[in-house]
């Protein structure tokens, strides 16, 4: 999910929600994966700002569309939902 992000920065948000919305529709096991890059400094810069708050918007989005939810650090697994 993170390269596809950043290879979307350009597309409207709506759109990529549109994506979002037809994969949950596929009858299939999708393990999605995506990088937490707001629990550090949120740059100045604004592409950077825009990468982040599109991450959250969309993790969000997976968040309530997965039916589990797990957070990694260091190996170690935490399940959300």
């Amino acid at each position: 999910m993170s390269m596809w992000l950043l290879n979307t920065l350009d597309d409207a948000l709506e759109n990529l929600m549109e994506e979002l919305a037809l994969l949950a529709k596929k009858e299939a096991n999708i393990v999605f994966v995506l990088n937490d890059v707001s629990s550090g400094v949120i740059p100045l810069e604004s592409m950077s700002r825009k990468y982040v708050d599109r991450s959250g918007i969309v993790g969000q989005k997976l968040a309530a569309l997965c039916d589990e939810v797990y957070e990694v650090k260091l190996g170690l697994e935490s399940k959300l939902k």
